[in-house]
Parts: C-alpha cells; sequence; structure tokens
C-alpha cells in the first residue's frame, strides 16, 4: 500500500505545478467545491408572475400591432400614389391630350418598374388573402346572408392574373 501512495505522490510531483491538485483547487472558486447536503427550500410562488408575463404578452402584441398598422399605411401610401398617377394618365388620354406613357409611368426605369411590379404583387396578395376569406365564411355556410351555393360560383372563379404590357403596346 506504501507503494501505491509514493507512486501517486511522485506522480503529481512529476507534473507541472499548475496541474497538480492542490493547485487546481486554488485556482477554481470555491462555490463550485461547496456541496450543500440539505434540501433546497421550494420557493413561494410570486403574486405578480402573471401580471409580468400578462403585460409582456400584450406590450409586444402592442408593438405588432403598431408595425402592422405602419406597413398597411406604406402600402395604402404606395398604391394610392401609384392608381392616383394611372388615373391622371387615363383623364389625359380621354381628353385627347398627347401623351408619353412611358415616360409618366417610369418604363425603362428599372427603380420605377421594381415599384409598379411590387405592388402589383401586394395587391395580387391582398386580393387572394381577401378570396381566401370568403372561402372560409363560405365552409361555415352563408356569407352575409347569401346561399352557400351562390357564394361557391362566385368563389370558384379565380381572377385573372395581371398580364406584363410590353413597352411597345404604348409607342
Amino acid at each position: 500500500m506504501s507503494q501505491s501512495t509514493t507512486t501517486a505522490s511522485t506522480k503529481s510531483q512529476l507534473l507541472p505545478r499548475f496541474l497538480q491538485p492542490d493547485q487546481i483547487k486554488s485556482f477554481l472558486p470555491s462555490f463550485s467545491f461547496q456541496r450543500s447536503t440539505a434540501p433546497k427550500q421550494k420557493k413561494e410562488w410570486n403574486p405578480y408572475t402573471f401580471f409580468i408575463w400578462a403585460f409582456l404578452l400584450v406590450g409586444s402584441q402592442g408593438i405588432n400591432m403598431i408595425a402592422l398598422k405602419h406597413d398597411h399605411r406604406d402600402f395604402m401610401r404606395r398604391a394610392g400614389s401609384r392608381i392616383d398617377l394611372l388615373r391622371e394618365v387615363i383623364e389625359k388620354i380621354e381628353r385627347g391630350e398627347e401623351v408619353d406613357v412611358s415616360k409618366m409611368l417610369g418604363a425603362r426605369v428599372e427603380s420605377e418598374e421594381k415599384g409598379w411590379e411590387d405592388v402589383l404583387k401586394e395587391i395580387e396578395q391582398e386580393d387572394l388573402m381577401w378570396q381566401e376569406r370568403k372561402v372560409k365564411k363560405q365552409a361555415k355556410g352563408t356569407v352575409n346572408g347569401e346561399d352557400k351555393f351562390a357564394v361557391s360560383e362566385a368563389v370558384e372563379q379565380k381572377p385573372r392574373p395581371v398580364e406584363k404590357i410590353d413597352d411597345s403596346t404604348f409607342l
């Protein structure tokens, strides 16, 4: 037995000083060695926890609603400005004025064309969303007091995709 203890002490002496067991204990914080044998007492429930979580949830939903409101306002502003521009072009054409449609609508300007595509995509997505709502209402039975079958005929008609118009049409 004495030989095994002597080999253990000689092994620890052969190790560099910072790897010796006594030195390692001095590097580590003392709380990592303290093991409490007493069972932990369960903390009492804080009565304000419910209110904290409720206000966090309400606050985050409020922030989401504000962001949604801003997004909708921006969409309406962009779509409204594009519709006003189209309305102006149509009125000039109806009055018989000479109009350069490509120039007014920003044809051949990449940023303007991208803006038109974005607005058209957003309008198509919103239209699809409204149609999906109609379908869901149809599944429930009636829509605005109408018969289920009348609504199904109206919903079955799919929207026409927006056709791209090439610039040669207006020249």
